[in-house]
């Protein structure tokens, strides 16, 4: 497992853990929003109950293979509806995170 922190273009590789990664991006950001991609990290980071807000991000088009994000999550996150963006070619979806996975 191997996630990164990126701080003004620099990239920093955290190879002891999801929790280690969470603890060092929260403490460059400061006072900021720590933001993730990838799938795999978002999800390892869902599973251990350290996401506030998920946003997702809606387009018109159905794939048939890639990287699942909710895939394994071993129980059920309930989130919260706190905004929704429309567009013509995507809708943006951001929710809150409620419970942590059972």
């Amino acid at each position: 497992m191997s996630s990164r922190v990126v701080l003004d273009g620099v990239y920093r590789f955290v190879t002891d853990g999801v929790e280690s990664a969470h603890r060092q991006a929260v403490a460059l950001a400061g006072d900021g929003v720590v933001g993730v991609s990838g799938s795999d990290v978002a999800r390892q980071l869902v599973m251990a109950g350290l996401v506030d807000e998920i946003s997702v991000h809606v387009v018109p088009v159905l794939f048939g293979s890639g990287t699942r994000l909710h895939d394994d999550l071993g129980g059920h996150v309930g989130l919260e509806v706190v905004e929704v963006v429309p567009a013509p070619s995507v809708t943006h979806i951001r929710y809150r995170a409620l419970d942590p996975i059972q």
